[in-house]
């Protein structure tokens, strides 16, 4: 059950960052939408280690370094 969900959570991180990059996006358009993932993971008031996860392995594709991530 956990791993159906891995992969469908992992299906989604890839097909995010592959329309990001079909559309062009660059680093100064994923900036927003990475502080805007960040929000809706906190918006329960708490930001779980996976919730940082999936958001860093979306950026991660658009040259973000972890500390880019501890910035926003």
């Amino acid at each position: 059950k956990d791993l159906a969900f891995t992969e469908i959570k992992n299906k989604l991180i890839r097909t995010s960052v592959l329309l990001a990059q079909k559309e062009s996006f660059d680093k100064r358009l994923i900036i927003p939408i990475v502080r805007k993932l960040i929000i809706v993971a906190a918006s329960d008031g708490k930001i779980e280690k996976s919730e940082l996860n999936a958001i860093y392995k979306f950026a991660k594709a658009f040259d973000f370094s972890k500390q880019d991530m501890v910035l926003l």
